[in-house]
């Protein structure tokens, strides 16, 4: 089981080392990205399932989520990860447009 300190360490790392871009994105240096994935993956799948609780409220952690599941990936040759943050945005769309404040113009 992954520690606390072990999630903090890996959020606090990506953070650090990563930056928006000119449209909002978020980009890490993939070399980075894959030495932090490779050597700690049990880490990199409980700071997917972080970023996606954290999406529920800043949709934009669900960059840094996609981010690392798609290095997961690419270094393990399996989309667990990535299906996880599809279902979590999937979830979390639905969950907007049941808001009562969303107005869909109609009726």
């Amino acid at each position: 089981m992954t520690d606390i300190d072990a999630i903090k360490n890996f959020i606090k790392f990506i953070s650090v080392n990563s930056k928006k871009d000119a449209e909002g994105n978020i980009r890490i240096d993939p070399a980075v990205a894959h030495k932090l994935v490779a050597d700690d993956p049990e880490t990199a799948i409980a700071v997917v399932g972080v970023f996606c609780k954290m999406a529920e409220n800043d949709p934009v952690k669900f960059q840094m989520a996609r981010i690392i599941a798609a290095v997961y990936e690419n270094e393990f040759d399996d989309d667990v990860l990535m299906l996880t943050v599809q279902h979590s945005q999937a979830k979390s769309a639905a969950g907007h447009l049941s808001h009562p404040g969303f107005n869909t113009g109609y009726g």
